[in-house]
């Protein structure tokens, strides 16, 4: 661990890019706020200390800069997904525009999506884009105001922009928007919430952030010489299960 945490500080290629000490020698920080679930805020504080580049993980770095969405995310830019889209398949046959990492095969598939947003398919899509948000607007508007200031009582904007959103994702992906930004019940409105927390665990057990881990438990359940049958096995499946792993052992 020692010869690793001295590798990533000293030698390793991404050594020059600026970042939190503990974020240059592992990726535990990130994960720790991550599981916490104020990572965004603890970036925000990256950059402000350290300037548009932060190296928040050994290999991994972000940017918080104009350019760095054209650089790395245009057809042509030198760059590949990280392991991190792997963590959301169901199996290795599972790949989608989402989980695929191959930079050939990925930039197949993005010709074809990439369809979806020229000009002429985004304004053909604004209409049911201002529809949903002139009905949202609606909604809030005529809420009753109970206070005898005058003010209506507080409300978790959050929650109506996440219903305004899947209602416009809804219409535009299945053609019939779901109306949970409707007032009553609809047993859809908790969709949003689970897949926020879906994607929060996701992140928790994706490879990248548990790469050295992932080893780490590889080589206890070899040096254990696990039998299927053991305690000591049991206990690297468990493990493994938890943090998405997969042993032969």
């Amino acid at each position: 661990m020692l010869l690793k945490s001295l590798y990533n500080l000293i030698f390793h290629p991404l050594s020059n890019v600026p970042g939190p000490f503990w974020g240059r020698v592992s990726g535990l920080p990130s994960w720790y706020y991550a599981y916490r679930g104020d990572r965004h805020i603890w970036l925000r504080r990256q950059f402000q200390t350290y300037g548009y580049r932060v190296r928040i993980e050994p290999n991994t770095v972000v940017f918080c800069h104009p350019q760095a969405y054209a650089a790395i995310y245009n057809m042509k830019a030198n760059v590949r997904r990280g392991r991190f889209y792997e963590a959301y398949k169901r199996n290795e046959n599972d790949t989608t525009t989402l989980t695929c990492i191959d930079v050939a095969a990925h930039a197949k598939r993005r010709r074809y999506l990439n369809l979806c947003f020229t000009e002429r398919s985004i304004l053909a899509a604004s209409r049911f884009v201002i529809g949903h948000v002139d009905r949202w607007i609606d909604i809030i508007a005529s809420e009753d105001i109970e206070n005898a200031d005058g003010w209506s009582q507080p409300i978790d904007f959050s929650e109506r922009v996440d219903a305004l959103i899947f209602d416009i994702m809804a219409d535009l992906g299945f053609g019939k928007s779901f109306n949970i930004k409707e007032p009553g019940d609809n047993p859809l409105k908790h969709i949003p919430h689970s897949i926020s927390e879906y994607m929060r665990f996701y992140y928790l057990v994706s490879p990248d952030t548990h790469f050295l881990f992932t080893l780490s438990i590889s080589k206890l359940s070899n040096r254990l010489n696990c039998a299927n049958n053991s305690s000591s096995c049991l206990v690297c499946h468990f493990w493994a299960f938890f943090f998405g792993l997969s042993l032969t052992v």
